[in-house]
């Protein structure tokens, strides 16, 4: 059983040791949810989206042009709720103060124009559709400005705050792990992080090797990438809660893979003991793991180190210590260590460059 809960809740963890139990957290920094808000608002009122779904529905008054239009109003709805959510938690400023000010009535604007827009499919007046998309086009235009206008928008004014430094991975993979030991002695898997390759506040492939190194360093037992959507969009995303994870380009895009995913970083498949320190190196590539050997009859170590990815023509050397443990490439990218010859309880480093 894995045990996932929602990196915004507080909730106390109850009933350890249940048997087979896998603790698998997931977190997102809050400047990678703004990075979705700032993506969506900006395809919606600045790419066209809003616009393009509106004017279908105007000319051509179907089902599948309101649950288009619908579906945009939707998404514009759930990210100005996220923007108010994350400007409501101490975001100070002028710009802040009046677009939370008028936040309400932002709300109570897109969800009355997602029920006009049912009404008008049953009754297509000309003169009420006419009326409609004046009234929505204005109310984007508006909110346009407010959010995106040089210097003064809401955007460009909190950017500065958005982009400031490098998100801290270690503490919240730290609280994690502490998290785990209410569950007993189980394994702690980061199940589920990442973040958008067109983000804007954040290096997005620089964070996910820095939650990955934090999940690392902490010697969590493993990590998964989220998600694989068939269905993503440039333009919509995965098409659910803003998110814009998936780690290929789905149906759409031929499946090749985005900013998002990391492709063949090295990391431990096996440790005959118990591992002590974990950690990959990214520029050069690399790979260091120590571990304890256990007295078992299975004393062998699977790394995984893609050497033709990692270092091209160069070869690849592997320092190990002491060096009665062996290790052996010809299962490339497997590197299986044998420590068999050692007794037990004896500290084994295994080093992989380029």
């Amino acid at each position: 059983m894995i045990i996932e809960p929602p990196f915004k809740n507080k909730q106390t963890l109850t009933r350890p040791n249940i048997p087979n139990m896998i603790y698998g957290p997931h977190y997102y920094d809050w400047r990678f949810i703004m990075d979705e808000v700032y993506i969506q608002l900006q395809y919606a009122f600045q790419n066209g989206g809003l616009t393009s779904a509106l004017n279908a529905f105007v000319t051509t008054p179907t089902t599948a042009t309101r649950d288009n239009l619908v579906a945009q109003l939707q998404f514009i709805l759930v990210a100005t709720d996220k923007l108010t959510e994350w400007m409501g938690n101490g975001v100070s400023g002028s710009s802040v103060t009046s677009y939370l000010s008028e936040a309400s009535a932002i709300q109570s604007s897109l969800t009355s124009y997602q029920t006009m827009a049912a009404t008008l499919l049953s009754n297509p007046d000309r003169t009420a559709l006419s009326s409609f998309s004046s009234s929505v086009t204005n109310f984007a235009n508006t909110l346009n400005v407010q959010l995106f206008t040089p210097s003064t928008g809401l955007f460009p004014v909190l950017a500065p705050t958005l982009s400031a430094g490098a998100p801290n991975t270690d503490a919240p993979m730290t609280s994690m792990v502490t998290d785990s030991a209410a569950l007993g002695s189980v394994p702690v898997i980061l199940g589920e992080f990442g973040c958008d390759g067109a983000a804007m506040f954040i290096d997005c492939p620089g964070w996910v090797w820095s939650m990955t190194s934090s999940a690392e360093t902490q010697l969590a037992a493993g990590y998964a990438q989220w998600l694989y959507a068939p269905q993503w969009t440039p333009q919509l995303g995965d098409i659910f809660n803003l998110e814009s994870l998936s780690i290929t380009t789905g149906v759409q895009g031929g499946f090749q893979p985005r900013a998002t995913m990391m492709v063949g970083r090295p990391h431990v498949r096996k440790v005959a003991g118990i591992p002590t320190a974990v950690q990959v190196g990214r520029s050069p590539i690399s790979l260091s793991v120590t571990y304890t050997t256990s007295a078992t009859t299975n004393s062998t170590t699977e790394l995984f180190f893609d050497v033709s990815a990692a270092c091209g023509t160069t070869a690849s050397n592997i320092v190990v210590t002491p060096a009665a443990a062996v290790c052996s490439t010809a299962q490339n990218p497997l590197i299986s260590c044998d420590s068999s010859a050692l007794p037990a309880n004896t500290a084994v480093t295994v080093t992989i460059s380029c």
